[in-house]
């Protein structure tokens, strides 16, 4: 069910080692760097092209990444990072709102993001005193910018449209269901889009990051957020 265990296994080793000519070295490339792949690839003298798996731990952290944004100037949703706590919902919504959208540290797919009224809302899906994100449910559309970072600079594609929480498709309203090329933004908003990649790149570059890497963002009111990172190939 993931890549260390089928590199781990006996006929996994058997079969790269016999089909490796002895002058190569096997290159392992994964869809998702880890730790544990790390290790394995260590262990086998295999070469892994990808970035550490502690820069991608980093970035595809909600939490974290909220904070990289603001100290780096980056535009995001207007946001309270603290323990999910009566006293501190209670206050966010007197700041934010009603209605609120609450993000934990690590998630796939829109599992590690909420929906809440409540307080009670919010505690049926998430442990009380959880480190969360707070934000105000805005109504707008994502967009999302697939890129690649090389020695010669950065690579972005177009930016497409993200469909999300299709209900014939997901019960969650915050899960990614499809992409739309061309995305049919405005030119200021792909404009928007395109600068605060580059900004953004200049961070990665700073971490010697190198390879694919995706953004998405989100259009409220003609402005343009960025929501999260994932540092690696992306399923677009």
């Amino acid at each position: 069910k993931n890549s260390v265990l089928l590199l781990s296994h006996p006929k996994v080793l058997e079969f790269i080692k016999k089909n490796t000519p002895n002058s190569f070295t096997p290159a392992i490339i994964p869809f998702k760097p880890s730790s544990k792949l790390e290790l394995i690839c260590k262990k086998n003298h295999w070469l892994l092209v990808a970035n550490p798996a502690k820069i991608n731990r980093l970035y595809e952290d909600k939490i974290k990444f909220a904070e990289i944004c603001q100290t780096h100037h980056l535009p995001q949703i207007p946001n309270v990072v603290a323990p999910l706590t009566l006293d501190n919902f209670n206050q966010v919504q007197k700041k934010f709102g009603h209605e609120l959208v609450i993000q934990t540290h690590f998630g796939w797919a829109g599992n590690s993001t909420f929906f809440a009224k409540s307080y009670d809302d919010a505690t049926k899906q998430i442990l009380p005193r959880t480190l969360v994100k707070f934000s105000p449910l805005l109504s707008g559309y994502s967009l999302l910018n697939n890129c690649c970072l090389t020695k010669f600079g950065l690579i972005q594609s177009p930016p497409a449209l993200q469909y999300t929480g299709l209900p014939a498709l997901t019960q969650n309203p915050f899960a990614t269901t499809g992409r739309q090329w061309p995305s049919l933004a405005p030119t200021t908003i792909q404009e928007q889009v395109k600068k605060i990649t580059e900004n953004f790149s200049s961070i990665l570059q700073q971490q010697n990051f190198r390879g694919f890497f995706g953004l998405d963002f989100f259009v409220y009111q003609d402005q343009v957020y960025l929501l999260e990172c994932n540092p690696r190939l992306t399923a677009s």
